[in-house]
């Protein structure tokens, strides 16, 4: 990344720019991977969650294996 910058800058300067600002890749930091988990937890809320109830998922891997799943 620092190279881009780097030919980035001499492109833009020697075509007559005045002042570069380099703006490192969003990933770089943690507060973007904290807001896009605040994103997506936002926009979750209200879907269904995945069934803990250990009866119900019993009774679907047994409804899977009669329809011939892999145990």
């Amino acid at each position: 990344m620092e190279e881009i910058d780097q030919e980035n800058r001499e492109y833009f300067m020697e075509a007559g720019g005045k002042a570069f600002h380099y703006i490192p890749a969003l990933n770089a930091d943690e507060r973007h991977i904290e807001a896009l988990l605040s994103l997506v937890e936002n926009n979750l809320a209200g879907w269904p969650r995945p069934e803990s109830d250990a009866d119900v998922l019993q009774s679907r891997r047994q409804r899977a294996a009669a329809m011939g799943a892999d145990a």
